[in-house]
């Protein structure tokens, strides 16, 4: 698992979400996802959080859910940006390999 990889899955399909809405924001690690700064609405986030979990599933063949409980009861929600939702990633990724 590759921390790089997963950034690069993430950028790519919000990258691909902003282009079917027209939207030209630049992407970058605190390119917020939820929230009043961000551009994704609630079908948004949804569709990109889909995207996410099917993308990690084919390339790295692990099965993640990203909107469960766990995410929603946090403190700081592993949604506010790119950076934080990578890394939220590559917790559940190690989790789910050290079982």
């Amino acid at each position: 698992m590759n921390k790089k990889t997963i950034k690069k899955i993430i950028f790519e399909v919000v990258k691909d979400y902003f282009d079917t809405q027209g939207i030209n924001d630049r992407i970058n690690l605190n390119t917020p996802l939820f929230g009043r700064k961000s551009n994704l609405d609630s079908v948004g986030l949804v569709t990109v959080i889909v995207g996410i979990e099917e993308n990690v599933e084919d390339e790295f063949g692990i099965n993640i859910i990203l909107a469960d409980e766990r995410a929603m009861s946090q403190q700081r929600s592993p949604f506010r940006t790119i950076g934080s939702l990578a890394d939220y990633i590559v917790m559940l990724i190690e989790e789910s390999t050290n079982e």
